[in-house]
């Protein structure tokens, strides 16, 4: 079946992990070598080849070593794209923060769901801009950077915490940065149990994996992708004609 033209677009976000001010390449959570420049100029050449959103993440805050918070605002501010913006956002400070600054939706860290209470007084000011990071290890929730196991992925998924969300990134954690395909059993289930739109995020490694996540829609809506673009697996252009039209 021809996805491009059956199912509604998916809207494809290039992820852009930020170190140091420099784009650098992941492999399940840990960053493996690779320096792709300047992160302002990544973000402009996507732009250039047609991308109206992007994954904008400060690896330093996920992992407590610091914060590029003034390059990712001055990106931002001076870069005419839809940024999404993430890493070690796990408050209502860090969120503020981040809507100050320009981003149209905010990634929250799986961290914050230790704080439910916290997540609702995020939820109930800021809801549609808010994505809610759902990263997977089997059943559980995994807080990347530390590591932290802060729940049962279905139970939170029951309980309505989430609920006024915009959207929630699932990540299955094992293929993050791995290229071993994109999670669909996952997102199928999660997909099953909320009505919140997800993004999907790890391991897409080929335009098929695009065109089966396309085949999800509307439920998964948006794809985040990152190594295979870096490392050529993925043609970017040919990645956005998969997904369809974008906004």
């Amino acid at each position: 079946m021809d996805t491009t033209t059956t199912f509604p677009p998916l809207q494809l976000l290039p992820a852009v992990d930020v170190h140091q001010g420099k784009a650098v390449r992941l492999t399940r959570g840990a960053i493996d070598g690779g320096n792709f420049g300047q992160a302002a100029d990544v973000v402009r050449e996507f732009l250039d080849l047609g991308a109206t959103w992007v994954h904008l993440v400060d690896l330093d805050a996920a992992f407590q070593r610091g914060y590029n918070t003034e390059l990712l605002a001055q990106i931002v501010a001076e870069v005419d794209i839809s940024v999404e913006l993430s890493g070690g956002i796990r408050n209502f400070a860090d969120v503020k923060r981040s809507v100050d600054a320009g981003a149209r939706r905010v990634v929250l860290s799986a961290a914050a769901l230790s704080d439910p209470h916290g997540i609702r007084k995020i939820l109930d000011t800021y809801g549609p801009m808010i994505a809610v990071g759902i990263d997977i290890n089997g059943d559980e929730i995994i807080a990347r950077g530390s590591g932290e196991h802060v729940g049962n992925v279905w139970e939170l998924l029951d309980s309505g915490l989430l609920e006024g969300a915009g959207h929630l990134v699932v990540t299955d954690t094992i293929r993050d940065g791995a290229l071993a395909g994109a999670a669909l059993d996952v997102l199928t289930r999660v997909s099953s149990q909320t009505d919140i739109p997800l993004t999907a995020s790890g391991g897409i490694a080929s335009l098929e994996d695009i065109r089966e996540l396309r085949g999800l829609s509307p439920k998964v809506d948006s794809v985040i992708i990152g190594k295979a673009f870096y490392v050529g697996q993925i043609n970017f252009v040919d990645a956005l004609r998969v997904a369809g039209p974008q906004h």
